[in-house]
């Protein structure tokens, strides 16, 4: 029996390839049942392909290949490497033999131009995404355009927001101990805020919710007449010294028409 020893820096190099294929995405590295040359035919194949690049490979139906169909299949890899005009040259036997310290620049290489041609096609795509926009929708919005859309959104959001109608007359700052008084909380929140339709809408021609909504009604306070009651109470408060000086008059003038009767009768 003979000890068949690997090579640490052959050893070191196939893994770094095969990282090195797993980070450019393919994948088909992780599967444990396959061999290192499946492995690396795959991902080179891949890799041409992902080029743009056409290689008459069907590595899915050729794995664990006999010997002259894989020195077939790396002769085709190398022909397609040299039609790209790969900067680093490897052989056919050096790919079939497991040749990684050779292999690993050629992948790395290949990997280099595969993150390339992604990039090219991301930009393509965005051009070609934007001229069609263009074209269906009109120029694009600019920043002042954008701005002003924005401000419009503003407006329309604080303009339409939730506005109080009514006002509950019980305190909200004690506790609520059961399911009941947090559903009638939650209810007449809904009612002070003029969503009494959701209640509503869950009655199924049921009267009761109805009946509900009426009882929180006549338990609260319109908001409005509030705001008019604060409203002529704060101007009372500023016309007070008015009012004063008003009353003043007319109680001197009827006391002075008072004089003059008494003094008429005499």
């Amino acid at each position: 029996m003979f000890d068949v020893r690997e090579d640490p820096e052959q050893k070191a190099k196939c893994d770094e390839t095969m990282e090195l294929l797993l980070a450019a995405g393919y994948f088909r590295v992780r599967i444990k049942g396959l061999s290192d040359f499946d492995k690396v035919v795959g991902g080179l194949a891949w890799s041409i392909q992902a080029c743009n690049f056409a290689v008459d490979i069907d590595v899915l139906y050729q794995e664990n290949a006999i010997l002259g169909q894989k020195i077939a299949l790396t002769e085709r890899i190398v022909l397609v490497l040299s039609r790209m005009k790969c900067s680093h040259a490897i052989e056919p036997h050096q790919i079939q033999g497991g040749d990684f310290i050779h292999i690993f620049p050629v992948v790395q290489w290949l990997v280099k131009r595969v993150f390339e041609r992604r990039a090219e096609i991301g930009d393509f795509n965005r051009a070609y995404a934007l001229n069609q926009y263009d074209k269906q929708f009109g120029e694009l919005i600019d920043e002042t355009k954008l701005t002003s859309f924005k401000e419009n959104v503003e407006d329309i959001r604080i303009r339409h927001r939730p506005k109080r109608r009514y006002r509950c007359l019980d305190s909200k700052k004690k506790r609520l101990n059961n399911i009941d008084e947090r559903r009638k909380r939650i209810h007449s929140t809904l009612v002070e805020f003029g969503q009494m339709h959701q209640l509503l809408d869950t009655s199924a021609g049921n009267e009761k919710p109805q009946q509900e909504v009426d009882a929180l009604i006549k338990n609260m306070v319109d908001e409005k007449s509030k705001i008019a009651t604060q409203i002529v109470n704060s101007l009372v408060n500023q016309q007070q010294d008015t009012l004063r000086g008003i009353i003043e008059d007319f109680e001197e003038k009827v006391n002075k028409k008072k004089k003059i009767i008494k003094e008429e009768g005499r």
